[in-house]
Order: C-alpha cells, then sequence, then structure tokens
C-alpha cells in the first residue's frame, strides 16, 4: 500500500477529538470540516488561510495544522503538530494512528511502534498493522514486518488489502515459497466470502 493509501485509509478515520473543559471550541466544527475539506481537496492555500482566519480549540488546531504539514510534503512539521495535538488527547487513537503516519513520512521508523502502543489500538487491525510493517520495514527489519503482517492476517483472514501487503512484502524480500503460498490463498473462497 502506498502512502497515499495509507494516508487516506488513516484520514478515513474520524479526527473528532473528545471534547475537554481547556479545549471548548471558539471556532465552530462546521469552519474545522471546511479546512479539512479544503485539504482533502488539495486547496492548501485556502487552508492555510482559513485555519489562520479562525480561532480553533488548541487540539484542534494542532490536528488541522498537522494534516495540512502532511498535505504540503513537511512531515517533519506534521509530527511537530500531532505530537502537540496527542498531549492534548493523549487517549484518542485516530491522533496517534496520524502522528504514526507523520514519523513513517519524515522517516523515524523506530518511534512509529510506540507512538501506536495504546491500549486501544490493536496491532493486528489493518491500519496499525500496515504502519508497523512500513515502519520496520524502513528500519530494515523485515522480520517485524512479516510478523506484524502475518498476525494481522491472521486475525483477519478476509482482509485482501492485508494478504497483498503480506504477498508484496515476501516477493520484495526474495521468500519466493512464502509468495507461493501467500499468493495462493490470495483470492480464495473464504476470502471473498466475507468481502
Amino acid at each position: 500500500m502506498g502512502s497515499t493509501q495509507l494516508l487516506c485509509l488513516l484520514l478515513g478515520l474520524a479526527l473528532r477529538a473528545p471534547s475537554t473543559q481547556q479545549d471548548a471550541p471558539v471556532a465552530s466544527p462546521a469552519r474545522a470540516r471546511v479546512v479539512e475539506q479544503l485539504i482533502d481537496r488539495g486547496k492548501l492555500d485556502a487552508a492555510q488561510s482559513a485555519l489562520a482566519d479562525e480561532t480553533f480549540a488548541p487540539l484542534v488546531r494542532a490536528s488541522l495544522r498537522g494534516r495540512l504539514a502532511l498535505a504540503k510534503g513537511d512531515p517533519a512539521a506534521a509530527v511537530r503538530h500531532f505530537e502537540e495535538a496527542v498531549a492534548l488527547a493523549p487517549d484518542h487513537p485516530p491522533l496517534r494512528l496520524l502522528l504514526a503516519h507523520a514519523l513513517l513520512r519524515a522517516g523515524r521508523y523506530a518511534e512509529v511502534a510506540p507512538a501506536l502502543d495504546h491500549a486501544e489500538l490493536d496491532p493486528r487491525t489493518p491500519a496499525v498493522a500496515l504502519l508497523l510493517a512500513a515502519a520496520y520495514e524502513g528500519g530494515e527489519e523485515h522480520a517485524k514486518a512479516y510478523a506484524a503482517l502475518v498476525h494481522a492476517v491472521d486475525a483477519r483472514p478476509t482482509d485482501i488489502a492485508l494478504r497483498q501487503q503480506l504477498v508484496l512484502l515476501c516477493a520484495r524480500e526474495g521468500l519466493l515459497q512464502a509468495t507461493r503460498t501467500w499468493s495462493c490463498l490470495l483470492y480464495t473462497s473464504d476470502a471473498a466470502d466475507d468481502s
């Protein structure tokens, strides 16, 4: 899965943090959605302007700035903004996923797994498993990448995207027998039944 596809998967999660008293929103949630839509549509200058013109709660502002930085291709800035957001809402899993994605894009592979270390983030779920596998592979820890994907496939045997990533990893690593085996299992009838 490419980084764009992975980002789309992560951003498909609702980036709505629980409200706290310190984060009482000043700008309306609708204004935050407008900024999100501008980012999603690639209208980054307009998103930057809308973000500058509004007074957002600190958590919302940090999250939107992180998304904007990722969209602009500045993962280092995105990491800073998402770290700020996670500090404000440490128990909000989607923020941790976005932080992990920014760390991955910044090449800070060793920091991805700790960012995902949260009780509500199961390493066998597709989003977490794909992030972990990409981080391990980027950090040249191929056995860990393979293990992350195998555990995810074991937990979700009907998830075709996970199976495809496992086949691709095996092929990249020259694991011919594993590539053949996982390829044969890729579109078996039990996987197709639940899709």
